[in-house]
């Protein structure tokens, strides 16, 4: 087998022919490079090339015309033959082009009438010479029975289809080695002795790595590898209504939505999708919803899924437009929810089109898309200051206001309920990130204690549009909002959560693990200056996949009249350790009577490990940590200070290295005491 990659292509659009590009490129980095005028992308777009063959495919010599991620419906017309129209968002097609290939020069045409910066080649296209056989896909189902677990192989291949000699292997992490030969493109495997996949919170995520290689004469003439997960994911219904169900374990789908990147101008879409999902994975959610109305994310976004321990839901309404998509992904281990929305008269069909791609794949039926609230924040200042000029980064600027799609009076009116008035547009997006957090942390601990019917803690969006206002863990440059620092906590998988009934406060815990939790709740109240005004604590067990109750305590003897003054903080601990803490404020913040915290720091570390160590004189609400010139990611971040002791976090710099001395001269810290204190 002979693979050529065609990098050079040339590029006509508007008044605009013949410009050249090499791949990876696209009309949005051949404008912003300055080789293209933005004002030249308008109307349609052809990408061509040119491909030399020295002379026509010999007898029984095949060639066929690979192109990847192709984003947008196009038609692929090759020596002035249209092949066919792709699918949108289509993540691989292969043409045979044997008998259109000519001595020469051939000319190679992809048109298409999308936005035009959104148009170009993420991954070079390949023109492949082959006398066997091509393999066009691999999918994979999992028989579970009896502690075993059977794997039924399907190869997909091109050009020759009888009598090809294919051997699939399957390697776990401890190993074990396991072979299948195949018979009419069909192979099982037997694992004996599974390692089994768990989302994230339930166990370890143990990928097995499959290899399928396809033998010519004398050698290996194509090869797929990629790696799978052995588990089960089926729907269940119980005492508390709709579950999912994980290796016969009940779960809380907890995450978030995500929008797969459309901007293919930026250079390297797979960039965005690694700190997507590195985000996602620091913040704890086990579960990504993928809603209907968008495109499939492409296959790396599922391999890391699977890495991370992610399970990807999909919502959907119309199977021929994903029905490629969900066979060629099918053998992901997050691959395996499909919700299918309210279709009509289509369900059925719908229905018996997922079942013959996959009939692995667990099937819910809902009437419409997952309702998903989400609130929109500012991005960092240090973004606010990359993305805007200095006459722009106000609120009511052009650019703020059209980032915000038409929310920003909402979000404006959302943190007033709560919080001093911004006197700025730094203070502004501090505040807005903790309105967002707290938003989340309220719908997704009230889901959690409830357990609802069909219940999914799902919220907000994990991918951020491009502008400086959007919803998700992190910005428009990849810095981690209060909402991922917040996650890590609301998402873990043993959690409390405290809310007031009258003049009780209610203390909840919900434990998503595998395992009856036992620990003991601590709780106290604190004044403003940190001091200790009644302490409590409650040994308590939780089951499993379960939430309850642990106590109520009337706590108006304390409280009364001192409701903007105390702070209610209640700590989850097991055996010595500390492994959930939080705070409860009974008056808006923008009511209550900060004390100034007077917070002092010291950095220690060098390269790009560091930590930090912070004392205050008095309560210090969702402190944030931050550099002017660094970035950083932190252990924790958006944090409360509610004793005099010091409290220490980790954090690694991100790009180059430097010293604490640097640090110290370029450390922020706000608190909510500070609001409307900062100038600017």
């Amino acid at each position: 087998m002979i693979r050529n990659e065609i990098k050079e292509y040339f590029v006509s659009v508007g008044d605009v022919s013949e410009l050249r590009a090499t791949a990876p490129f696209s009309l949005g980095s051949l404008t912003s490079s300055g080789a293209l005028d933005p004002a030249a992308c308008s109307g349609a777009v052809t990408l061509g090339a040119y491909v030399d063959f020295d002379a026509m495919p010999s007898d029984g010599e095949l060639v066929f015309l690979r192109l990847y991620s192709v984003d947008r419906t196009s038609e692929i017309v090759f020596n002035g033959v249209s092949l066919e129209r792709t699918a949108e968002e289509c993540e691989q097609v292969t043409f045979d082009i044997t008998s259109k290939v000519r001595t020469g020069v051939n000319t190679l045409e992809i048109r298409t009438e999308a936005e035009p910066l959104d148009v170009g080649v993420v991954r070079p296209v390949e023109i492949i010479k082959t006398r066997y056989a091509l393999i066009d896909n691999v999918s994979v189902t999992q028989t579970h029975e009896g502690g075993k677990v059977g794997l039924a192989i399907r190869l997909d291949t091109l050009g020759m289809s009888e009598s090809i000699r294919a051997v699939a292997t399957l390697v776990s992490g401890a190993g074990q080695i396991y072979y299948g030969g195949f018979t009419k493109g069909r192979a099982s495997i037997t694992v004996p002795d599974p390692l089994y996949w768990w989302p994230k919170g339930l166990g370890v995520q143990n990928l097995y790595k499959l290899t399928v290689n396809v033998y010519g004469d004398m050698a290996i003439e194509d090869s797929f590898e990629t790696r799978i997960g052995l588990r089960t994911l089926t729907t269940a219904s119980g005492a508390d209504g709709y579950l999912l169900e994980v290796n016969d374990t009940s779960f809380i789908p907890m995450g978030l939505t995500y929008r797969t990147p459309t901007k293919r101008y930026i250079n390297d879409i797979s960039a965005i999708i690694e700190a997507d999902l590195a985000a996602a994975a620091r913040a704890g959610v086990n579960t990504l919803v993928i809603p209907s109305d968008v495109p499939m994310p492409p296959d790396r976004f599922f391999e890391l899924c699977d890495l991370y321990g992610i399970v990807a839901i999909r919502e959907c309404a119309d199977v021929p437009r994903d029905s490629d998509a969900i066979m060629r992904l099918s053998h992901h281990a997050s691959v395996g929810i499909i919700d299918i929305i309210s279709a009509g008269d289509d369900t059925v069909g719908i229905t018996d089109t997922i079942r013959e791609i996959n009939r692995d794949l667990e099937l819910s039926f809902e009437d419409e898309p997952g309702a998903y609230p989400f609130v929109k924040a500012i991005a960092s200042y240090r973004t606010i200051c990359e993305c805007l000029d200095r006459s722009e980064r106000n609120l009511f600027s052009e650019s703020v206001e059209n980032s915000s799609g038409g929310s920003l009076i909402e979000l404006i009116e959302l943190v007033s309920k709560t919080h001093l008035y911004a006197s700025n547009i730094y203070d502004f997006s501090y505040v807005s990130q903790l309105v967002e957090a707290a938003e989340a942390e309220r719908f997704i601990m009230e889901s959690r204690i409830s357990r609802a019917k069909f219940c999914r803690a799902v919220f907000g969006s994990l991918g951020r549009k491009p502008g400086v206002v959007g919803d998700g863990l992190i910005d428009v440059r990849y810095r981690p909002t209060a909402l991922m620092y917040r996650a890590a906590k609301f998402f873990s998988p043993v959690v409390a959560y405290a809310k007031m009934r009258g003049d009780s406060v209610e203390f909840y815990v919900s434990n998503e693990s595998r395992n009856d939790y036992e620990g003991t709740l601590v709780y106290r109240i604190i004044d403003s200056k940190n001091n200790t005004v009644y302490k409590n604590e409650e040994s308590f067990g939780a089951a499993s996949s379960s939430s309850r109750l642990v106590c109520a305590r009337d706590v108006s003897a304390y409280m009364a009249g001192n409701e903007r003054r105390y702070v209610i903080e209640y700590s989850i601990i097991s055996g010595n350790n500390v492994t959930y803490t939080s705070t409860l404020m009974l008056s808006p913040a923008k009511r209550f009577e900060f004390e100034n915290p007077d917070i002092r720091a010291q950095i220690s570390g060098e390269d790009k490990k560091f930590s930090i160590t912070l004392t205050s004189s008095a309560y210090a609400g969702r402190v944030e940590i931050g550099f002017e010139g660094t970035d950083a990611v932190f252990h924790d971040n958006f944090i409360d200070i509610t004793q005099n002791t010091p409290v220490k976090i980790s954090f690694t710099v991100i790009g180059a290295t430097t010293t604490a001395e640097k640090l110290m001269s370029e450390l922020r810290l706000k608190s909510v005491y500070d609001i409307g204190k900062t100038y600017i």
